[in-house]
């Protein structure tokens, strides 16, 4: 659908008409713009929409927000971050320059409407964040002060989502897509799986360079790579810019005073606190506090205390130890009033009740550490290194932005090296796979790899391909069929092949055992079965949610297998044993129970399947938008480059 929107101006033209006709009824009006502070200075303008430093901000926290609700599970890096804000901030900026030519707007009892659902989504047991908690909530969150916040919000997110809605509007339901998705809902099946990695099986036939040749030449169907692509490219790197860069003591002071709230140069006041909570905000739980205060007071010793009052059962086995804590990490957690008592409070004084969040606090405060900024010659050399990388990259950024000019201008990719004096590499051929080597000097380059295979036609260029330090610009220049994969150029993958080969074989006939198992005794379960098998355990099953067509779990995802043969067996067979995820593990699943659907019900349900009907197409719809516009409004990623760097900037 991307593609036909993009190349079908009627189509475009038709879309835009329907959701102009639904705004019949809005109010245009414009809106001026913020001050001119430093968070409101404009990093770029995509078409009417200008992108300010605070937005960049608050995205980018927004991001690790997001990400962080992932915990450790996800190994998120800052270039990664980087990359999604400055995608969304573009792709915001697309949407946004679409309800201004519309004229769509925020009115004041939307805008507190809005604040108001948010102070209550977020007020915990109290129901509703007062002005002090809002003000360190959105401090916390989005690192501004409320003004600030409220206008972006009402700028921002607000006005892009009237936006977004009216493509759902636009969206055409019919009977056929309510009565198909009710089926999907309701048809679901509830499975656990039997989940193994190859790997486990792989290192356990380790092979010597001899038995990899020989299993290489034995079993050549075994070794062939996918389509394959080569690509000619130009490289901008970070050090060859930043090396030429000589910071000025202007620079570095004003890079200074920009980053002294960072770690690395002030660190914040700071308290080693224990405490005994007791939880509640009730005059029961604050007299139950002065009670334990009173006993401390008449000699009961804290530790004491802490074994016979604490209700927070992780400190209290540590006899009340909370660590150090800075004041930014006291006011989120119990409150500026809390900080403030313990940050003042003398070494080694019991104080309290304090009223944190959830409960009342009596309080040991410890060795303190008063707030520090470190001057700027201790942090010269950091900040010398800084700056050069982060110039140094926005150059190579620009550089590597201008050639896709002067490509888009000549159409002609030597051509356009010669004019900007840049190197031209090639690349041998290469697949998709990760241990496919993109040529020597790049080795198995993820992001060119990536890039190749997303483009279209042959003679197809990239847009800015980034790995973090350096800039690519590539052009696909050949292709070739599958082949068998060369041996010297390819030994370390052909090892990995055979080794896995070997053990897939070896972990299919075991599951093909176990699933024979159970076949004889419909009462077992995979945990009934697996402790024959050394390299299997608890970790091996994985428990999922029922799921329909459009939902099946990623273990199960495979070319191999279709909902309708999950589905189509009875309730304790065994489908597979099948290789999947990119041939990294072989996975069974048992069918604990089934669901059909209740025509009796389809009413019922019938205005939520409409309204996430509408949610998806609309969303559908919005992209081929943005797909579309943001190539029109930024062309040669002028406007994306400067917003990339901003987004590195933002702290």
């Amino acid at each position: 659908m991307l593609k036909s929107m993009r190349r079908n101006n009627a189509i475009r033209n038709a879309i835009i008409f329907g959701i102009v006709i639904l705004l019949a009824s809005y109010v245009l009006v414009s809106f001026g713009q913020a001050p001119p502070t430093v968070q409101g200075d404009t990093i770029a303008r995509v078409g009417s929409t200008k992108i300010k430093y605070r937005d960049a901000l608050i995205a980018k926290q927004s991001t690790r927000n997001r990400f962080a609700q992932f915990g450790s599970q996800m190994n998120i890096t800052d270039e990664q971050i980087n990359s999604y804000t400055a995608n969304s901030l573009m792709n915001e900026a697309v949407l946004s320059h679409g309800a201004d030519e519309l004229g769509i707007h925020v009115s004041d009892s939307e805008l507190t409407e809005a604040v108001i659902n948010i102070r209550k989504q977020y007020g915990g047991e109290n129901g509703y964040l007062d002005a002090e908690q809002w003000a360190n909530f959105v401090k916390y969150n989005y690192r501004l002060q409320v003004p600030a916040f409220e206008q972006w919000l009402r700028e921002k997110e607000l006005k892009l989502n009237k936006f977004r809605n009216l493509f759902a509007q636009a969206a055409f339901i019919s009977e056929n897509d309510i009565k198909e998705r009710f089926r999907l809902e309701n048809e679901k099946v509830d499975v656990e799986i039997l989940n193994v990695p190859i790997s486990k099986l792989r290192n356990q036939n380790a092979l010597s360079d001899e038995e990899i040749k020989a299993y290489y030449d034995a079993h050549p169907d075994e070794f062939m790579s996918g389509p394959q692509r080569q690509l000619r490219y130009v490289e901008y790197a970070t050090n060859d810019f930043s090396a030429a860069i000589e910071p000025t003591e202007d620079e570095i002071t004003a890079y200074y005073e920009e980053n002294k709230e960072q770690g690395w140069i002030t660190s914040q006041e700071s308290a080693q606190i224990s405490h005994i909570q007791i939880n509640g905000l009730t005059e029961d739980a604050i007299a139950k506090a002065n009670q334990v205060k009173s006993e401390i007071d008449g000699g009961m010793s804290f530790e004491e205390a802490v074994t016979k009052y604490s209700e927070d059962a992780n400190s209290a086995a540590r006899g009340g130890d909370m660590g150090n804590r800075t004041r930014i990490i006291l006011e989120n957690q119990y409150g500026a009033a809390f900080a403030d008592a313990v940050l003042s409070a003398e070494i080694g004084a019991v104080i309290g009740p304090l009223q944190g969040r959830l409960g009342q606090h009596i309080v040991r405060v410890g060795a303190k550490q008063p707030a520090r900024v470190k001057p700027v010659d201790e942090v010269r050399n950091v900040i010398v290194s800084r700056i050069k990388n982060e110039n140094g990259k926005n150059q190579a950024r620009t550089a590597a932005a201008d050639f896709l000019a002067k490509f888009g201008a000549l159409n002609d990719f030597d051509q356009a090296a010669s004019e900007m004096s840049a190197t031209v590499y090639e690349t041998r051929l290469f697949d998709q796979d990760n241990q496919s080597q993109v040529d020597d000097r790049l080795n198995k380059h993820f992001q060119l790899r990536q890039a190749a295979f997303q483009l279209d036609n042959l003679n197809d260029v990239t847009g800015l391909v980034e790995d973090g330090s350096r800039f690519f610009v590539a052009q696909w220049i050949a292709e070739a069929e599958p082949a068998v994969l060369e041996f010297e150029v390819n030994t370390a993958r052909i090892r990995l092949l055979a080794e896995a080969n070997l053990g897939a074989a070896k972990l299919r006939s075991d599951m093909e055992a176990i699933a024979t198992m159970l076949a004889t005794d419909s009462s077992k379960t995979f945990a009934d079965v697996i402790g024959d098998y050394d390299y299997m355990d608890e970790s091996s099953i994985i428990q999922v949610e029922p799921f329909n067509e459009e939902s099946i779990p990623i273990q199960l995802q495979s070319d191999q297998l279709t909902f309708a043969d999950i589905y189509g067996k009875e309730i304790g067979e065994v489908v597979g044993p099948l290789r999947t995820q990119r041939d990294y593990y072989m996975v069974m699943a048992r069918v604990i129970d089934k669901s059909v659907p209740d025509d009796a019900r389809f009413e019922e349900e019938r205005q939520n399947i409409v309204d996430q009907l509408r949610y998806d197409h609309g969303n559908e719809l919005l992209g081929s938008y943005v797909f579309t516009y943001r190539d029109e409004l930024d062309p040669n990623s002028q406007q994306m480059a400067r917003i990339q760097a901003a987004v590195e900037a933002a702290r």
